[in-house]
């Protein structure tokens, strides 16, 4: 699970094929946007980057929703946004094994002056 499609094309190229070779069903999740990534196993979720109370809730419970209908054994997350909203509806849908990868350092700025 991304924010943002194009995340799943660079962060987990090759890792949805790998396990699908290996006999493991797999759902790529992600936010909507304009990137085509070509997978039949994609689902979109209304995941927004930019900090938005009102939308996040809809997304969290949107996910949660989703993850009691599928009901993944390993659900993993990417970026920020999608690692917050998803590892809150993960615990919520109890689900017991959960994997975040920290693909990079959210950019933060503190003003001195």
């Amino acid at each position: 699970m991304t924010t943002v499609r194009m995340s799943l094309s660079l962060l987990v190229k090759g890792q949805a094929e790998y396990f699908q070779s290996k006999g493991h069903q797999y759902i790529l999740a992600s936010g909507p946007d304009s990137h085509l990534i070509g997978d039949s196993n994609h689902t979109e979720l209304p995941l927004v980057r930019k900090l938005k109370i009102f939308k996040d809730l809809i997304a969290l419970f949107s996910t949660y929703f989703w993850l009691r209908r599928i009901k993944p054994d390993i659900p993993h997350t990417h970026t920020t946004k999608a690692g917050l909203i998803g590892m809150i509806a993960v615990f919520f849908a109890g689900v017991p094994i959960r994997v975040h990868t920290v693909a990079g350092v959210t950019w933060i700025e503190i003003n001195v002056f």
